[in-house]
């Protein structure tokens, strides 16, 4: 069965990678649309992740250590302005 990993309280447009620790290979790469991304996958076991939240006028973000398991899981962000960035 899929499974389902959800980032939710995201800007509109934010870029959304999500990257195996193991190897460095990306799993999946996104944009937020209605404020969230969604990357299902077929469990076969745990596998660590960091995820990169990429928006020009948003600080960047990386959330290390996440566990892809057999359950769908959502995640709450919360996003800072980005005071240096000048468009």
């Amino acid at each position: 069965n899929p499974v389902t990993f959800t980032l939710t309280g995201l800007d509109a447009g934010s870029a959304v990678s999500i990257v195996r620790d193991s190897d460095g290979v990306e799993l999946y790469w996104g944009t937020a649309v209605g404020g969230q991304v969604q990357y299902s996958y077929n469990y076969v076991s745990d596998t660590t992740v960091f995820v990169q939240i990429l928006d020009l006028n948003m600080e960047v973000q990386i959330l290390e250590g996440v566990v892809l398991g057999n359950s769908n899981q959502s995640v709450p962000v919360t996003q800072a302005a980005d005071t240096v960035y000048l468009p």
